[in-house]
This record gives structure tokens, C-alpha cells and sequence, in this order.
């Protein structure tokens, strides 16, 4: 077993090339990084999916419940693993199915008037995207 002052000279040899601002530095950029980390977790199970069907609210979900949305026959929204995708629909093109996943940025089909919208539910500030 290794004495406490054998142990703190090894690790004084192994940083000798670090001066004590390396080390500083070296321990707020990790600090800053896991607070960053947790905040972004928490941050993933606060958001919602918000669904407007031909310009009215459809409804809201939480986008760290996985489920399919069915809209009509022909149009499903999927969640799952903290993301949104539109899973069908009937359009021409299907520019919106072939989107995919979304986490953070919003899923239009203009021919069906569908529009995902993904918030912060604690937030006061509301996005709001007219389609016409």
C-alpha cells in the first residue's frame, strides 16, 4: 500500500510539465462540459411535440414518451428516443416523411397542413408558424 505523501510525490512528477494554471484550466473546461451535459439531459424531457392539423392545434406531447400519433388514416407522427418524424402521409412528394428525425427543428407538409413543432415546456415564448 502506497503512503499518502509516496502517492502525492508520483503525481507531482507526472504533472510537472502542467503549471498550476494548466491544471485550473484543465479542471473548468471538464466542469463546464459535465454542467453543460446534465443541463442538456434535463433540458431533452422538458420539450414538447406540438401537431397543428389544417391550422389548429391537434395536440401536445411529450417528446420523452414514445408513441405513434395517427392523425387521419393517412397520416402518422411518430416519437420515440427524443426525436419526432413524420411516419406517413398521403402528399405527392413526401418531402416531409423523407425529413426523418427531428429534435430540434420543425416538420412542415404544406399540402396537408401539418406542422410538428418541438418547445421547451417551461417556456413562455410560444413559436408560432402560420400555414395557409
Amino acid at each position: 500500500m502506497m503512503h499518502k505523501s509516496t502517492f502525492l510525490n508520483t503525481l507531482r512528477k507526472v504533472f510537472s510539465f502542467f503549471s498550476r494554471s494548466d491544471l485550473i484550466l484543465v479542471f473548468l473546461i471538464i466542469l463546464i462540459s459535465v454542467f453543460l451535459l446534465v443541463r442538456n439531459v434535463s433540458k431533452e424531457e422538458d420539450k414538447i411535440v406540438r401537431i397543428n392539423y389544417q391550422n389548429k392545434l391537434y395536440g401536445n406531447y411529450k417528446l420523452s414518451k414514445d408513441q405513434i400519433i395517427e392523425i387521419n388514416q393517412d397520416i402518422k407522427v411518430e416519437i420515440a428516443d427524443n426525436k419526432v418524424r413524420m411516419l406517413e402521409n398521403n402528399c405527392p412528394n413526401k418531402l416531409c416523411v423523407d425529413q426523418g428525425w427531428s429534435q430540434n427543428y420543425p416538420i412542415i407538409c404544406v399540402p396537408n397542413q401539418v406542422e410538428i413543432i418541438i418547445l421547451n415546456e417551461n417556456s413562455k415564448d410560444e413559436i408560432r408558424h402560420i400555414i395557409k
